[in-house]
């Protein structure tokens, strides 16, 4: 029974594997049509081609160090290095792919652990003549526009043996980031952050206690709007401990936090988009926007919505079993399902309306940078896909079949959504290089603090400023 139960989820993982490769051949359906966004990922693919490398030259690196630089408070939770194994799913599948590649190319793997702004020890280190990182990936508030304009990173596209095609990047990351033809920052699955996005949870105890209907097969049918959400946790609230107010000890149906920005995009909306010249313009200004602030209107201020603003603690009514809903980054903070005692089921984030072709699932983390005076860049961009490969290879089986599948989500139609979310992530370059922020979050400055729908003010109020980040990154490119 065990043994079978570990090839269903190695079927799983494998799944998802192919999801993203028939997305970036545009083979993925719509979700409209009663049927999953993922249906005709069904077929595992070869056992013994699944993991195959890329054909890169027999060569022997010479013990040399290969350094990643990333914030000290998230290097744990990427598994870049692994010194042993430990019983830990994700650090056991690290160590596995670490030996194998540290040993075929003759390299070992080590981290920078710098503060929270990697653009300071980078600029540090280039200036004083120190080459020895060989990537970055910096926190996705800090510093990205910077390490661009500064002159800190190379282009991806001239690295040779780089290869975007294959299933360890990311699709959409790849015409996102690309700026006159060129591309400062990559995504794939060397940093584990990037293989989540925001979804929805909802308790199932709640569900068949209130008498309400699964909200999966709205999913799987394409209704799942935001209109649909408001109504499925409309007349939960209830004020549990009498004592005649309603606050984070009471009963809700939606607990909001900052995951409402994730809405914008899920609406298929984007800050911005390059144009023809492939210049960064901005795009979210439009009547898809006016639609969106409306509809969150309905959702956020209501008798049935919490909001809180500390992230972490937005999370405790829906642990103790007082709310029917939460918006959660799955991939970054995966280890508040574990101890969950209650049956939960996942979400992807609401569509706008009916008509929209997909769910869409916002990442904004995991975005990677290789310093422009990287040592023998062509070993580096070999030993960079070959991670690449391994992660896919070792770390998105083990996040997906073992952590988020076997660990965390405790049904079947869970494992379908996660695999329609990872199908369909998206980036957005008005987000990462907009260096105050503020657009990205026109809906909890809108909606939630001034509980308005003057959306108008307060693009133009910021507008101009994010274009003028944009320009100047372009001209520095061009």
């Amino acid at each position: 029974m065990k043994n079978h139960r570990k090839r269903i989820l190695f079927v799983f993982a494998i799944l998802f594997a192919i999801s993203t490769a028939l997305a970036a051949c545009g083979e993925q359906k719509a979700a409209g049509d009663g049927k999953t966004a993922t249906e005709g990922a069904t077929a595992p693919i070869p056992e013994e081609t699944q993991n195959e490398y890329s054909d890169f030259p027999e060569v022997k690196m010479g013990g040399r160090v290969f350094v990643i630089m990333n914030p000290e408070y998230s290097m744990d939770r990427h598994f870049y290095t692994a010194e042993e194994e430990t019983g830990d799913s994700l650090n056991d599948a690290a160590y596995r792919r670490n030996v194998e590649l540290e040993e075929r190319f003759d390299i070992k793997i080590k981290s920078y652990k710098s503060d929270i702004n990697c653009f300071t020890p980078l600029s540090r280190f280039m200036a004083s003549g120190d080459d020895s990182i060989d990537l970055v990936v910096p926190h996705p508030n800090f510093g990205i526009a910077s390490l661009v304009t500064e002159g800190l990173l190379c282009d991806w596209l001239e690295m040779k043996y780089i290869d975007f095609s294959k299933p360890c990047w990311n699709v959409d990351m790849q015409e996102t980031f690309k700026i006159n033809g060129r591309i400062f920052y990559a995504a794939g699955d060397i940093p584990i952050t990037s293989i989540g996005v925001g979804a929805i949870l909802f308790n199932k105890v709640m569900v068949k206690e209130l008498g309400l209907e699964s909200p999966y097969q709205s999913v799987f049918s394409g209704t799942w709007t935001i209109d649909k959400m408001t109504e499925f946790t409309k007349g939960v609230s209830k004020d549990i401990n009498g004592d005649g107010k309603m606050d984070a000890k009471d009963m809700f149906g939606y607990i909001n936090n900052v995951m409402d920005y994730g809405f914008i995009w899920s609406s298929g909306l984007k800050i911005a988009q390059t144009d023809k010249d492939g210049k960064p313009v901005l795009s979210l200004l439009g009547d898809r926007l006016g639609v969106l602030i409306e509809k969150m209107n309905s959702l956020i201020n209501r008798e049935d919505t919490l909001t809180i603003g500390d992230y972490q603690k937005s999370f405790d009514p829906f642990a103790d079993g007082r709310a029917l809903v939460v918006g959660w980054d799955i991939g970054t903070y995966w280890m508040n399902l574990r101890p969950l005692e209650f049956d939960f089921g996942i979400l992807p984030m609401p569509k706008l309306d009916e008509a929209q072709e997909n769910y869409q699932g916002f990442v904004g983390a995991g975005l990677m940078g290789i310093p422009s005076n990287v040592k023998d860049p062509e070993n580096a961009g070999i030993f960079i896909q070959a991670y690449a490969e391994g992660s896919y290879k070792y770390l998105r089986p083990a996040f997906f079949g073992n952590i988020l599948y076997n660990k965390c989500v405790q049904d079947e139609e869970s494992q379908d959504i996660l695999n329609i979310i990872h199908a369909n992530k998206v980036y957005d370059i008005g987000f990462s290089f907009d260096s105050k922020k503020n657009l990205s979050n026109i809906i909890s400055e809108v909606v939630t603090k001034k509980k308005s729908t003057d959306f108008v003010s307060f693009y133009e109020k910021h507008a101009d400023q994010a274009q003028a980040d944009f320009d100047s990154i372009y001209e520095y490119i061009k």
